[in-house]
């Protein structure tokens, strides 16, 4: 069908009155066109406006007037196929079946039918029962099977409903209202792939695949990217209007619960969508509902709580909403209304056994009496001093002690040991009850041996079990432990460091009994597991033995490799000092030794050598048995490690980092804590030493929450870090990120933190 270009003024009139929607007034220029210049030109102008008019009057439902027009553009002389097929097209789209088969006798493509038939059977299930009489009499079965399946549907009746549909075959017009209804049935059960496989074999220009695509659009991504941008626009908008506008209602949603401080207009957008959500997804409101339930929790008011209640209900699994209290109250720091709320939840689900079956309500309450006894111990080790109280220094009595507070009810100790025994097969409670008798060895001592009866295995157990009866002295249960503990988990370096100083004082003690086979079979394993620190004691127990047993080739072998090792100077008049003296050297040999690390000692030292010097010394602190004058030893070392601090040191400040971290890697807090202080007044911009200072502060901390002004220093770290501009800061980094890990508390403090406002 010819549309050939519009070149004279009229011609022109035509076109724009077209483009601007005046589509009368431009089939009647066309018919003056026509009539004033005959020829192909206006006769295709003037199908082309027959055709936009009837497209206009069929898309208003105005079925009598397309008529009338269809009925004046058949008259019009034509023999182009396509002329023909666009108006058995639109004579399907009215519904007349006689004159769209008719017009098909004149198409000679055959694959025009099927397409023809299908808008038929489209107008006809629009139509309803009125449809029948717009369709030949071979599509009536297949029409009425297609109608009597949607009523079974509709009626919840699935199976008959399908037994229906196959009676339409593949060829039939009405193989896609089967498919759009087989996958409305799947979407029902929440079968979506199942669903979008039948929609995707719908042909698009079909009414059935119109009335798919909003359902496609809000569920499938995919679908979506490939519509036009014309119908993009009307999908969206109708699968907005299908889903009564919760889709934009969602998306506010979640924006504002990302942002903090817009929890209330949250809940006025949860006030507006619940409504909906509950007659379309009700199953989908109580999820609603714990999220808007958690995020009082961390962002709410105190009002909060009843706008949550009045819109989704009591939750049930804290219809009182004890739970939701007790965590708020916890965050606040206001540990004993916390314990008071945890109690009555915990109370609760003794008496819910409806909703908490036996063995599930045993397993919350032994967690939640775990958690009181956590802040009941927290309660008394917190006082609740605050060193950033500001309006305190103005208070008459800020001078006095602060009250002494009184134990929670119930205490740690008894909350520790009901969770115990509600949950005998947990680790955590029955540890956490051990470290309650920390004050009271003998009652320690009695609940030990019953967590070892009951965890014989567990590592966590015989690790603490270990560390207590070093404490108490007593090496050989200790020792026992450790290897139980190091046979189940070899790869353990915190077990095998410890094993390995075992067998190194094992090898001490065979050494001083003259057993020096046994001395030496120790040492080869204490070699093998400890650390470079520990294979320098090795060399060091070594040529003291020899010396003693008078093989001085063999002792020479052996002071040879101490002092040679790498700034081992002074850690290897050190450890010669300490092991001739306790393998009983003569007193000819010793002397000289033990005046060589004193000179040592007063001499100029690196700070890679004062720190093996200090790794020895912890070695030597963490054995079961100490030796003779090592207070003396240690007083002198800690000494030395507080004059590489001072002012006056000669120490460059990227060899203070340095020589802070190895502090920090040994736990020598209260050294760490001197060195950090000096340190980060001389070097104020310096991240490492406000670190050092705060992580010893930290250590000397009993509870599990963090105050301000510790918080605000973590805070400088991070806003320190930030300013710098290459990798220098790289391991604080490291330890920085691991100490947020272990302590969720300093979350809060460097959280969305800014360094510009780093006091």
């Amino acid at each position: 069908m010819a549309n050939g270009p519009a070149t004279t003024p009229l011609a022109r009139r035509i076109e724009l009155s077209l483009k601007e929607g005046r589509i009368p007034q431009a089939l009647e220029l066309a018919k003056q066109f026509a009539h004033q210049e005959p020829g192909a030109t206006s006769q295709a102008l003037v199908r082309k406006c027959y055709l936009k008019a009837a497209e206009a009057q069929v898309h208003r439902g105005d079925f009598r007037d397309a008529h009338s027009v269809l009925c004046e553009a058949e008259k019009l002389p034509c023999a182009d196929p396509a002329w023909w097929e666009r108006l058995a097209e639109l004579r399907a789209d009215v519904g007349d079946h006689t004159r769209a088969l008719q017009h098909l006798e004149r198409i000679p493509d055959p694959a025009v039918r099927p397409r023809i038939l299908g808008r038929l059977a489209d107008r006809a299930i629009k139509e309803g029962a009125a449809g029948r009489a717009m369709i030949p009499d071979d599509l009536k079965p297949p029409f009425e099977a297609v109608r009597k399946a949607f009523v079974e549907y509709e009626a919840g009746r699935d199976e008959p409903a399908r037994e229906c549909l196959n009676a339409i075959g593949l060829g039939s017009p009405f193989l896609d209202w089967k498919l759009l209804l087989r996958g409305l049935m799947a979407w029902s059960t929440n079968d979506t792939s199942r669903a979008f496989d039948n929609w995707s074999r719908l042909s698009p220009d079909r009414l059935p695949a119109k009335l798919a695509a909003p359902i496609r659009f809000a569920a499938d991504k995919a679908f979506a990217s490939t519509l036009p941008a014309d119908r993009h626009a009307v999908v969206a908008k109708q699968a907005e209007q299908l889903t009564g506008g919760l889709s934009e209602g969602l998306r506010r949603l979640r924006k504002q619960l990302a942002n903090e401080n817009m929890l209330p207009a949250a809940f006025q957008t949860a006030q507006t969508i619940v409504p909906e959500l509950n007659r379309l997804a009700p199953d989908l409101v109580p999820r609603l509902g714990s999220v808007m339930y958690w995020s009082i929790i961390t962002d709410g008011r105190p009002d909060d709580v009843g706008r949550l209640l009045r819109l989704f209900g009591q939750p049930l699994d804290d219809p009182s909403f004890h739970r939701l209290e007790a965590m708020v109250m916890q965050s606040m720091r206001r540990l004993d209304m916390a314990h008071a709320f945890w109690g009555k939840y915990e109370a609760w689900i003794a008496k819910a056994p409806n909703r908490w079956p036996p063995v599930q309500a045993a397993r919350a309450r032994a967690l939640i009496l775990e958690r009181m006894g956590q802040l009941a111990h927290d309660w008394m080790a917190d006082k609740g001093e605050d060193d950033d109280n500001f309006f305190s220094r103005f208070s008459r009595n800020r001078r006095q002690a602060p009250a002494k507070r009184q134990p929670l009810k119930p205490s740690a100790e008894e909350c520790f040991h009901q969770a115990s025994e509600l949950a005998p097969d947990r680790v955590g409670p029955a540890m956490s009850l051990l470290k309650e008798f920390a004050d009271n060895p003998e009652k320690a001592a009695s609940t030990l041996q019953e967590i070892l009866q009951r965890f014989p295995n567990d590592l966590t157990v015989l690790q603490q079990a270990a560390n207590f009866y070093e404490q108490i002295e007593d090496a050989e249960k200790a020792r026992e432990c450790i290897r139980k503990a190091f046979a189940a988990n070899p790869l353990d370096r915190e077990l095998t460091a410890k094993v390995a100083t075992f067998s190194f004082d094992d090898a001490r003690r065979f050494a001083t009994a003259k057993d020096y086979d046994a001395a030496l079979a120790a040492m080869k394993q204490a070699g093998t597991l400890g650390s470079e620190s520990l294979r320098l004691g090795v060399h060091a127990l070594a040529a003291a033995m020899y010396t003693a047993a008078k093989k001085p080739e063999e002792a020479g072998k052996h002071l040879e490799t101490l002092r040679n090792a790498p700034n081992s100077r002074l850690v290897a008049a050190y450890r010669l000092a300490v092991e001739g003296s306790r393998v009983q050297v003569k007193k000819s040999v010793l002397t000289p030794w033990q005046e060589a690390f004193e000179t040592e000692l007063r001499a100029e030292n690196t700070p890679a050598e004062t720190s093996a010097l200090l790794g020895a010394m912890i070695q030597y602190l963490g054995e079961a048995t100490r030796y003779r004058g090592h207070k003396a030893h240690q007083t002198k070392i800690l000494d030395r490690v507080r004059a590489i601090g001072e002012p006056s040191s000669n120490v460059t400040e990227a060899e203070r980092e340095q020589f802070g971290l190895a502090m920090h890697r040994l736990s020598l807090w209260k050294v760490l804590g001197e060195f950090a202080t000096l340190n980060r007044i001389r070097f104020p911009a310096n991240p490492y030493f406000v670190f050092f200072e705060a992580e010893a502060k930290l250590a000397k901390s009993k509870s599990m929450y963090v105050q301000s002004r510790l918080g605000y220093a973590y805070q400088r770290v991070k806003g320190l870090m930030k300013l710098a501009k290459d990798s220098r800061y790289q391991a604080l980094q490291e330890l920085f990120d691991a100490r947020l890990k272990q302590n969720p508390g300093l979350e809060r403090w460097v959280r969305n933190y800014d360094s510009e406002t780093a006091w």
